[in-house]
């Protein structure tokens, strides 16, 4: 949401007023944000990656179990249990990396909108200084990680997904033979 109300406010000031002391003070505000999701990730990167390797084989253990285990021989209970499980190990594992992608997606919006904003200055000959546009360009995009192994990016999801079902049925094969 920081990083969302920040780029909101570039968006929403007029040219005139987007002075080089507007663009350091929301280059300021952009640190602290940066700052915040940092800690953040310094104390919840290692839960974080054992959450999605436990739910990631959890999902991966249930999707086997329906494919190697015949219906009829388990119970209606049992199979609603399962189910349910199933549901939220991947549901949480999505959900994280929603989420946590989205600061990806917010980060880039803002650099998007502040070199926009420089460039429509420049258009109309507007006085700005090139530089910190230079360095928006420049500077690297906040990515939130998961102990510097997996990059937190929505199209994760996808990838997670491919991997369940591929070391699933991997395993399923293995035990028929």
């Amino acid at each position: 949401m920081c990083l969302r109300n920040t780029t909101e406010r570039i968006i929403k000031c007029p040219l005139k007023y987007f002075t080089y002391s507007f663009q350091i003070e929301i280059l300021n505000s952009h640190f602290r944000n940066v700052n915040l999701l940092t800690d953040l990730q310094n104390v919840f990167s290692t839960p974080l990656v054992l959450l999605c390797t436990a739910s990631f084989c959890t999902s991966c253990s249930i999707i086997g179990s329906f494919v190697l285990y015949d219906f009829r021989d388990i119970s209606f209970q049992m199979m609603v249990d399962s189910v349910f499980a199933a549901l939220v190990t991947t549901s949480s594992l999505i959900a994280i990396i929603w989420t946590a992608g989205l600061v990806a997606i917010e980060s880039r919006k803002f650099r998007q909108a502040f070199c926009k904003k420089v460039e429509q200055m420049v258009i109309l000959g507007l006085d700005c200084d090139r530089k910190l546009e230079r360095w928006m360009y420049d500077s690297p995009e906040f990515i939130l990680t998961g102990g510097d192994i997996f990059y937190f990016r929505r199209s994760l999801i996808l990838t997670f997904v491919g991997a369940i079902l591929t070391y699933t049925f991997l395993l399923v094969n293995a035990n028929d033979k």
